[in-house]
């Protein structure tokens, strides 16, 4: 008898460079699955109401998120990747083949990409993260990176604001 999710329709986020598996979501229940040799496995932790696989690498271990934030599955074991102090681990979106993780925390309002290495969590300093090759190199989304051109005009607008406040406004009265 096959799992309730199995006939459900799922939808395919990576396949393995190995071609024996992929990871996806079960849409009806949002649950994390990994189709591998003909089977579903359902990843989704205990006590999880929603969870969703990301990506996969040749060792087979899986990066996404869960209600419990960035997570990882590894041999039957789930990881919460977690995150500095003052912030939650929302999600991970890729895994290279040294298990090298990347993704995306926030800090109240504001997204931090994230890369998650030998136990260490480090801030990649923009926005969000989504993908790291075999070398370590991350690509993703940055926002609110100001060209020079707008630094230059705005260290002359800070500049102009400098010279009036020094000279002090004048006014002349009309008679």
């Amino acid at each position: 008898m096959s799992p309730p999710y199995a006939s459900r329709l799922s939808v395919v986020i990576a396949v393995c460079a190995l071609g024996f598996g992929a990871v996806g979501s079960a849409h009806a229940q949002f649950h994390a699955v990994e189709w591998s040799n003909g089977s579903v496995i359902n990843l989704n932790p205990p006590g999880s109401t929603i969870s969703e696989a990301a990506a996969i690498n040749d060792s087979g271990q899986v990066v996404g998120s869960s209600s419990g934030g960035a997570t990882e599955w590894n041999n039957g074991s789930v990881i919460y990747l977690g995150g500095l102090p003052g912030s939650a681990a929302i999600g991970a979106s890729a895994i290279n083949d040294a298990g090298q993780v990347v993704g995306i925390r926030s800090f109240g309002p504001a997204y931090v990409a994230t890369e998650w290495s030998n136990g260490s969590v480090i801030n990649l300093g923009f926005s969000n993260a989504f993908g790291i090759n075999n070398a370590g190199q991350v690509v993703g989304v940055a926002t609110g990176v100001p060209e020079p051109s707008t630094w230059a005009m705005m260290l002359t607008g800070f500049a102009g604001l400098g010279f009036l406040a020094r000279r002090g406004w004048r006014r002349t009265a009309i008679a």
